[in-house]
């Protein structure tokens, strides 16, 4: 399968945690002169209790060299406790991340993080920011080793979660990628939350990786349902190409050919060969209407160039031309034939053309006639009411092929995308079985 394997990396920016994570930390030293009923609030020592105001005010300004330059003053100061290194830590991290000094602020969380002195509360969001800043500077043992630590105080939070996959991925340890992957992914569909597609990637890759066909299969239909990404579409379309099962009837080629039209109404990424191989296979089935489209959209993309593809187009236009001129004609003659053959030959060739709604009206009169060639009608009618932009009456259509293992892995690829969900948040409740 054609796939271009990213670096995974669930780098979370953190200049979206700095704010929040600014505003517990002052708060814990604004508060740290108050006690609870129960217990003693942690509290700063009062040897740095001016350069950490004086830090603390810095940062909410944004003025991230004068904080580092009292957080280093309040870090001088001999005896201090586990609590006054905790904030510090904590404090010069947000400084220096902010100011581009990733390398300080990876090891000022870090220590934060595995501080004993770090307050409940504050404790899982120092480990997130630890293990982000750890992962992004390629310390995949150390982001493992305090996952297990955040796993220890309950169920991960999804982004942790997707941390931890991604460093398990750059350790070559797949069956934990995955896991940690998907832990992340079913975490945000239970909050009502997109999943972001990195973990997915993760999944994917990690799938490829442990050579397990079927479930990268079907994580990448569930990509291409949910994002509508257009590499998803193209590795689905690719592996399902390769993948077709045995027909029984002969279709394997009719199959090729709706995948193809699929792919090319999904924007789904195609390379030359796929353009110029899919004009061929619509030439040999009578279909020069698809051969043409196929071909001008690789031209369109700038995936084809005129010279390399002037004679192949040149025929598929010359059939066109006779094809397309004889279409009413052959709609009048099909219509008095009792089989269902010919109507499907003029659905095909109107569908090839882009003119839907007529495909639309031969495939269902195909349909009302029966017969061997109805299967071929019933897809033929979903992939139509689909680029017509009837969704719900092709999802219905669709599930409705039944009959030849080929054509219905094909409609069930185009049901895929008619009921596509892109960007809104997947359903707790599992996808349908892959075919």
């Amino acid at each position: 399968m054609k796939k271009k394997l990213v670096r995974a990396a669930l780098v979370a920016s953190l200049s979206v945690f700095a704010a929040g994570t600014a505003l517990t930390a002052t708060q814990a030293v604004a508060a740290s002169s108050d006690q609870s009923k129960d217990k003693p609030a942690p509290t700063i020592s009062k040897s740095i209790g001016k350069p950490i105001a004086e830090a603390q005010k810095a940062l909410q300004a944004k003025d991230w060299p004068t904080a580092l330059a009292k957080l280093k003053e309040a870090s001088a100061v001999a005896d201090l406790t586990d609590f006054d290194k905790y904030i510090i830590n904590y404090f010069t991290g947000l400084a220096a991340y902010n100011s581009g000094d990733k390398a300080t602020a990876a090891t000022a969380f870090l220590a934060a993080a595995e501080s004993t002195a770090a307050p409940p509360e504050e404790h899982a969001s120092a480990l997130r920011i630890a293990m982000e800043l750890q992962n992004e500077t390629q310390n995949y043992a150390k982001v493992i080793e305090l996952g297990k630590v955040a796993e220890q105080a309950g169920p991960l939070d999804p982004t942790v979660a997707g941390v931890i996959g991604s460093a398990y991925y750059n350790t070559k340890d797949y069956a934990n990628a995955e896991k940690y992957a998907q832990q992340s992914i079913d975490g945000n569909i239970k909050a009502g939350k997109m999943p972001d597609r990195t973990a997915y990637q993760i999944v994917l890759m990690s799938q490829n990786r442990q050579k397990d066909v079927p479930g990268e299969t079907k994580t990448l239909e569930t990509m291409a349902q949910n994002y509508g990404n257009a590499d998803d579409w193209g590795n689905l379309l690719d592996i399902s190409l390769g993948t077709l099962p045995v027909s029984n009837k002969g279709y394997r080629e009719t199959g090729a050919l709706f995948i193809y039209r699929l792919r090319f109404a999904t924007g789904a990424t195609t390379s030359a060969d796929d353009y110029k191989l899919s004009a061929q296979l619509a030439l040999g089935l009578h279909d020069p209407g698809d051969a043409q489209q196929a071909l001008q959209q690789g031209l369109s993309k700038g995936v084809l160039n005129q010279t390399e593809i002037g004679a192949l187009l040149q025929k598929a236009n010359a059939a066109a031309r006779t094809d397309e001129a004889t279409l009413t004609a052959a709609d009048a003659a099909a219509a008095r034939s009792k089989a269902s053959k010919e109507d499907v030959q003029v659905a095909e060739g109107y569908f090839g053309y882009g003119k839907y709604a007529d495909a639309i009206r031969v495939a269902q009169r195909a349909i009302a006639k029966g017969g061997r060639d109805a299967i071929e009608a019933q897809l033929l009618l979903g992939a139509a009411q689909a680029c017509n932009g009837d969704n719900a009456a092709a999802a219905q259509s669709l599930a409705m092929v039944k009959g030849d293992p080929v054509l219905e892995r094909a409609a069930y690829l185009w049901s895929l995308y008619a009921t596509r969900k892109y960007g809104q948040t997947p359903a707790v409740a599992p996808a349908p079985a892959s075919h």
